[in-house]
């Protein structure tokens, strides 16, 4: 009869932290596959795909969730970013307010203002006529002042 030497599988290094699905997964690969009896070469050769197909597939999960992180870190940001323009239209829209309420006031300030110099000027017309009047009142009855 012919013998044959069972096939041995050698066990690279795993320092990638493979979780224990993963493992099972390759295993599971391997006992699929039927065993390449020619060199054990080519069973490594095996191996080595398995392990590259399980670092492929870890990488594009954690590429997906990494996506996924940064989506919701963008979805949060633009969350906050309306809910400070929305904030900053309220501000705004109460300092129009404001500035239009101070601007109508300045207005009234301003008019009662220039109405209060048109009284004076008039009152001081009008003080300038009284001693007109009273200088020519003592050019002409000279002694009124005396009796005072």
């Amino acid at each position: 009869m012919f013998y044959q030497e069972p096939v041995q599988y050698q066990i690279p290094a795993l320092e990638d932290g493979f979780t224990v699905n993963e493992i099972h997964e390759l295993f599971t690969i391997l006992q699929s596959e039927p065993p390449v009896h020619s060199t054990s070469g080519s069973q490594t050769t095996q191996l080595d795909n398995s392990v590259e197909e399980i670092r492929k597939r870890k990488r594009m999960i954690s590429n997906q969730e990494s996506a996924r992180r940064s989506r919701w870190r963008k979805k949060t940001q633009l969350e906050n970013l309306t809910i400070e323009v929305n904030r900053l239209k309220l501000v705004n829209r109460e300092l129009k307010n404001r500035l239009c309420t101070i601007t109508h006031e300045h207005c009234f300030v301003q008019g009662e203002s220039n109405r209060l110099i048109a009284e004076s000027l008039q009152l001081q017309q009008n003080l300038a006529v009284l001693y007109e009047i009273m200088s020519s009142m003592q050019l002409q009855y000279p002694m009124i002042d005396h009796y005072r």
